[in-house]
């Protein structure tokens, strides 16, 4: 397997001419559900989104929770993001994931902090989209790995 190396990123801030550290925060398994979709089944049952605590704007309100109490340098985004199952049960097209991911990454973008994300099993997991439509999200504004053509990578 090769792994694509994307060079190297100055994170952090100058203060007095030292760094006192980069703060990396990892968000996972957030599951973030299409807007308007209240349920969907799976495995002979039916989740209900409020009744589960499953809220898309809850997940951004998080989202500003932890970037204001942890003020990161860079997110990481480390699978289960968008929980694709829901998005084919609805009859979503094979982009609606941008639009979703865009909502997700705007308390980021407007704090200015960089991100890049890794799939999990569940982002194409039964979706309208596959593995390879999902690097479309490295173009989004913000993300760090902007230039990645797999999901290996390093930098």
């Amino acid at each position: 397997m090769n792994i694509e190396n994307l060079g190297h990123f100055q994170l952090g801030q100058d203060v007095n001419g030292e760094r006192p550290g980069v703060t990396i925060c990892q968000l996972t398994d957030i599951h973030h559900w299409p807007k308007g979709k209240q349920d969907f089944h799976t495995r002979g049952r039916v989740i209900e989104f409020g009744v589960e605590g499953y809220s898309a704007e809850e997940n951004v309100h998080l989202i500003e929770n932890v970037l204001e109490a942890g003020k990161p340098d860079l997110v990481i985004f480390t699978g289960d993001i968008i929980d694709g199952r829901p998005f084919s049960e609805m009859g979503a097209n094979e982009d609606s994931f941008i639009e979703n991911m865009t909502e997700l990454i705007s308390p980021l973008v407007s704090s200015g902090i960089p991100w890049t994300f890794l799939p999990g099993n569940h982002d194409d997991d039964n979706s309208p989209w596959n593995r390879e439509d999902l690097l479309k999200l490295f173009a989004l504004p913000g993300c760090l790995t902007k230039d990645a053509k797999t999901f290996n990578f390093t930098f």
